[in-house]
């Protein structure tokens, strides 16, 4: 069901919500944001679900590390979401296949072993269902930065 959402209030749920997998990997979670609501039209239920498996991600990459949600709603038209961490980022090598069904990295196999290598590919399946966009900039050994962007209602 879309429909108008707070964006800001959808992430800060989310992010208290895996406070407690991120202690357990001593990764420090933190959410940024301005004060004001960022609304955008959304199916709330799968787009929590999609931001939940990036944050998931982030933390479950970056033992030990940082994990940064941030959300920008100052541009008319588009809410602006960055998950930032500082982990194990992604070879070079594997960029190309990263939002591919069942894809794995080899760093990401070793460190998460019972991963299947499917959550890249249904949060871009359901951002790109919400007119939206993703894209990843990662350094291997120094972290990664997903953007999504939304179109505002």
């Amino acid at each position: 069901l879309v429909k108008k959402y707070n964006l800001t209030s959808l992430l800060n749920l989310l992010t208290y919500d895996l406070q407690t997998l991120a202690r357990s990997r001593n990764v420090e979670l933190k959410f940024i944001s301005k004060p004001e609501a960022v609304e955008a039209l959304i199916d709330q239920q799968k787009l929590g679900y999609a931001f939940s498996l990036i944050i998931d991600n982030a933390i479950r990459y970056s033992p030990n590390g940082k994990v940064t949600v941030n959300i920008d709603g100052t541009a008319d038209d588009v809410a602006v979401v960055t998950v930032e961490d500082t982990g194990i980022g992604i070879a070079e090598a594997f960029r190309g296949r990263l939002f591919y069904k069942f894809s794995r990295a080899k760093d990401a196999a070793r460190l998460e072993p019972s991963g299947l290598g499917i959550s890249l590919y249904i949060v871009k399946h359901i951002i790109n269902k919400h007119d939206g966009q993703i894209s990843v900039e990662t350094q291997e050994g120094k972290g990664t930065k997903v953007t999504i962007v939304l179109p505002k209602p």
